[in-house]
């Protein structure tokens, strides 16, 4: 996990290990919350998988999460057949180091998954992610339908956009339907839940992803911010406050979700030094994509 001189190119089939019949052992249950590692699952639940760098920290990223019934980690994408973890170190199989979830989508959408994804590692550094190096630890999504598909390529543009704006390089995630999974070994699930104190080379770029989903609304709220320090925080309940920001415009998606007895608060983040944060307060669902909302101050 910790060699640097890992292969950085995918192998050919001809070049790829040729693996093995026999199938991973997996234990009966998660080691955190005692639900099932394999089918069958409970209805409704659905599949993802994510591959984001060292599986150990990934897994645990998506494990925390509410309406995530069961995670497991593996190898996919790649040639070689039941691979073991040695195997796939060596880079000669072609698979990623990858998270399988199963969630439920009452409880947390799949633009949820996709926004812990993104933000949980550097999907600009190829097949890289830290101090981890080799084509086990790229970046990836693995759709197992149409909808996660689009949604998945929708959040790599958003995010591109973000990346861009924000100075950094382009995203080298692959997106592809979602491959056969092979499971890792026993001690690699759930690792760091029985080792609170082992290894995770995750670390994302600081980047905000906001992501909708089609039961969001988009909301585009105009507000300014802060550029240099006001005398007196009372200016900012007159029309003096202009006169100390600049105006920007930032999308809040609000989750038709969580409608209609609490107002969805919204913030805009200023990027200045002096940071002054405006809540917007939404007292109703009934706004137009692209519809401008002026700022309450507080």
């Amino acid at each position: 996990m910790f060699n640097q001189s890992k292969k950085r190119i995918l192998p050919t089939p001809d070049q790829a290990l040729p693996g093995r019949t026999q199938t991973m052992i997996v234990p009966a249950t998660h080691y955190v919350n005692g639900h099932s590692l394999q089918e069958p699952f409970p209805a409704g639940l659905q599949f993802a998988m994510f591959g984001l760098g060292c599986f150990w920290g990934a897994e645990r990223k998506f494990w925390q999460l509410p309406g995530v019934y069961s995670t497991a980690v593996g190898y996919a994408a790649g040639l070689t057949t039941n691979p073991s973890y040695q195997e796939v170190c060596s880079g000669m199989t072609g698979h990623n180091e990858v998270v399988r979830l199963i969630f439920d989508p009452a409880k947390t959408p799949y633009t949820s998954l996709l926004q812990v994804f993104w933000q949980a590692h550097n999907p600009t550094q190829g097949m890289q992610q830290g101090n981890d190096c080799g084509t086990q630890y790229r970046s990836g999504i693995y759709t197992y339908d149409a909808a996660q598909h689009q949604a998945a390529t929708e959040s790599f543009n958003t995010y591109q956009t973000a990346l861009s704006s924000a100075g950094m390089g382009k995203i080298t995630t692959e997106i592809l339907p979602a491959p056969v999974f092979y499971f890792a070994e026993e001690y690699h699930q759930q690792y760091l839940a029985k080792n609170p104190n082992g290894y995770c080379g995750l670390g994302g770029t600081g980047v905000v992803c906001v992501v909708v989903s089609s039961c969001c609304c988009a909301i585009e709220v105009s507000c300014h911010t802060c550029v240099k320090k006001p005398p007196s925080r009372g200016l900012f309940y007159g029309r003096a406050w202009k006169d100390y920001s600049a105006l920007q415009r930032c999308v809040f998606h609000a989750s038709l979700e969580d409608r209609p007895a609490h107002p969805v608060q919204a913030f805009a983040a200023c990027c200045s030094p002096m940071r002054l944060a405006l809540r917007v307060r939404l007292r109703s669902f009934k706004f137009a994509p692209g519809e401008f909302v002026e700022p309450l101050l507080r």
